[in-house]
């Protein structure tokens, strides 16, 4: 991997241009490796409630060794946005405490560095977290958030719907519908965040097998599973199998798969329930910010 210079002395605070570089014998290897994975036996079942199929993660492996072209998706485009330290490209922490708040402080250093006097901040998953945590530290610069996972669940209904509890009484059916999704993701959808937030360190499969890490990504949750399986089945809706593969792939070439949960030391969700606590107070700071810079 082909980066900048190493920064060093008085520079390392500079702006510096990224270039990706990734030698053939990466892709090669990358190819090898899939082609010479030991397969287990077939799932007992007829659906995915034991994990990733064995004929979608087959059909991944196959487009992936004989017909995806990472040259294709390297050189499409250039883009300038943040990953979180420890993921894609960034920077690789050596050392922990690199928590969403953490990394809502570097991205404001960030923009400052880059140049922007206003801008707003958007994020998704951990990004949302990361996001709402700029919110709160409410930079001058910061003209508003916008995030699609947002923390809007009252502590009470949050740990309830966390320890498997019944709904509580007093839910509209709206409220009681957005309870039982909640806790469906608690039971159903963050197993990896477990494994990931305990015990990154062990994950050494992922990390040595490329066909064990697509797998690994395709088991984030049923919905989300259900939404990559079907293009690999042959359909033609959502994803493609490029923009599934590519996101495989950087990881894979990047050898990031576990590095920030080692970096955050984060206990599964104690960064979002800070977030959501005090969500509304910066929510609505941001929207009194705007509205005086307009």
């Amino acid at each position: 991997m082909n980066a900048v210079s190493q920064q060093t002395g008085s520079d390392k605070t500079a702006i510096r241009p990224f270039h990706v570089d990734v030698p053939e014998a990466e892709l090669t290897e990358l190819r090898r490796r899939i082609n010479a994975t030991k397969w287990p036996e077939r799932e007992t079942v007829t659906d995915a409630s034991q994990g990733v199929q064995l004929a979608t993660i087959q059909a991944l492996a196959r487009y992936w060794a004989t017909e995806y072209d990472w040259r294709k998706i390297a050189d499409a485009f250039h883009l300038v946005i943040p990953s979180i330290p420890g993921y894609g490209y960034s920077g690789k922490p050596t050392t922990t405490g690199w928590d969403g708040p953490h990394i809502a402080r570097a991205w404001v250093v960030l923009m400052k560095r880059l140049g922007y006097t206003k801008f707003v901040a958007q994020g998704g998953d951990w990004g949302a977290v990361i996001t709402e945590q700029m919110g709160l530290l409410a930079p001058p610069e910061l003209l508003g958030i916008h995030t699609n996972m947002p923390g809007v669940f009252p502590d009470d209904i949050n740990n309830a719907a966390f320890s498997g509890a019944p709904a509580p009484s007093g839910l509209s059916a709206d409220e009681k519908l957005a309870y039982e999704r909640l806790q469906f993701v608690y039971q159903k959808g963050i197993g990896y965040g477990y494994q990931m937030g305990l015990r990154p360190q062990t994950l050494y499969g992922i990390v040595d097998s490329p066909v064990g890490l697509a797998a690994y990504f395709l088991d984030h949750d049923a919905r989300s599973y259900e939404l990559i399986a079907r293009v690999f089945d042959g359909q033609s809706e959502g994803l493609t199998r490029d923009d599934i593969l590519d996101n495989i792939t950087i990881t894979w070439l990047t050898n990031t798969t576990t590095r920030w949960r080692k970096a955050a030391t984060l206990r599964l969700g104690n960064s979002r329930n800070s977030s959501q606590k005090r969500f509304a107070r910066a929510s609505d700071h941001c929207a009194r910010v705007k509205q005086s810079a307009m």
